[in-house]
């Protein structure tokens, strides 16, 4: 999942959404339940990839949602000055 969620662009087109609208599920699953699991910035993918697919989308609380999750994990993992965390 975390491969899937790295192939989303920062502006996702009609076609990529359908693209991905069944990895959705899947990626939601990932950044809630199994995060822990992974490595480092591979940590923020799955929720950076799903806060660009419903900003795409106009799920905008949605959006903010998986971005502050991101956030956190960035912190967390890297620190408040990684420029990742940035």
């Amino acid at each position: 999942m975390v491969g899937i969620a790295k192939t989303i662009e920062q502006e996702v087109t009609v076609g990529e959404r359908g693209r991905l609208v069944e990895a959705v599920p899947h990626l939601e699953e990932v950044a809630a339940r199994w995060t822990g699991l992974l490595e480092g910035i591979d940590k923020c993918w799955c929720s950076n990839g799903l806060g660009r697919f419903y900003q795409s989308s106009g799920q905008w609380v949605e959006a903010e949602r998986c971005c502050e999750r991101s956030l956190e994990i960035s912190k967390a993992e890297l620190g408040d000055r990684h420029p990742d965390t940035a």
